[in-house]
């Protein structure tokens, strides 16, 4: 999602240049709005972000989104792990996302509150911003599945209608009712896909709040610092985006939604 904020910064950018050239008396006032906004926003956005422990941080997603796309397939509901994701992230879910049954797709808002978790750690946290700043561009991941749900294909989305080009390929296919394959192919190599990228999704928490057992699977890897692909020890320390008015300290005070989720 990275290339959906280097192509807004450019969008904005190159509107701002063409704005001020053209509409001076209203492009620099709207200019100068804009930074503002973005300041604020960023601003906000060190408020709101909380760390917790990888499991503390796993029934948050849980509590906070369950039951808020009540149509989403039992199979996608609930919290998943990227067990052999080497970036700096490490939980998600799916649900709280807009849904639609008619299409077979959802629509998953990149930066949103509460539906990502991301590794702490200098790599970790400017991923986190990079990913955060895409909130206001209005960035979206589309699950475009076939009608049994077991193969979708995931092109990025900004401004609700201009996809974005990723040099690369994301698809996600079905392997068991918890586990999935999240595939990625590159441009030079698109009938085989990277090994190294692509990384598998286990569930970790089902739709009714269940702890699986990939769960303690993820804290004893954590724990003992098992190296992902042999490169990238997961921390236990996650980032997580709470709701406006979460915490503070650049997240290192849980915020009073995460303190009722926990109870």
């Amino acid at each position: 999602m990275i290339p959906v904020l280097c192509a807004g910064i450019i969008l904005v950018d190159v509107i701002i240049v063409v704005g001020c050239h053209f509409a001076p008396h209203v492009a620099v006032p709207c200019s100068v709005l804009l930074v503002l906004y973005l300041a604020w926003f960023t601003h906000q956005s060190y408020g709101d972000a909380e760390v917790h422990d990888a499991d503390a941080a796993a029934r948050i997603l849980y509590e906070a989104q369950a039951g808020r796309t009540p149509e989403l397939p039992e199979k996608l509901k609930g919290v998943f792990w990227m067990s052999t994701n080497a970036a700096s992230e490490l939980l998600a879910t799916f649900e709280g996302s807009e849904f639609d049954p008619e299409s077979s797709t959802f629509k998953l808002r990149s930066g949103a509150p509460l539906n990502w978790s991301y590794s702490t750690g200098t790599v970790g946290w400017i991923y986190w911003a990079f990913l955060r700043l895409s909130y206001p561009l209005c960035s979206k991941l589309h699950f475009r599945f076939d009608p049994e749900y077991t193969s979708a294909d995931m092109p990025l989305y900004m401004c609700n209608c201009v996809r974005m080009p990723m040099g690369m390929t994301w698809t996600m296919e079905q392997i068991d009712e918890n586990n999935w394959d999240r595939n990625i192919y590159f441009c030079w190599s698109p009938d085989s896909k990277s090994k190294y990228a692509s990384y598998i999704l286990r569930r970790v928490i089902d739709g009714s709040g269940n702890e699986l057992p990939a769960l303690q699977e993820m804290m004893t890897g954590i724990e003992q610092r098992t190296k992902v692909k042999g490169c990238t020890e997961k921390p236990m320390q996650q980032i997580i985006n709470g709701w406006p008015g979460g915490g503070g300290c650049c997240g290192l005070l849980p915020g009073p939604d995460a303190q009722r989720l926990l109870l």
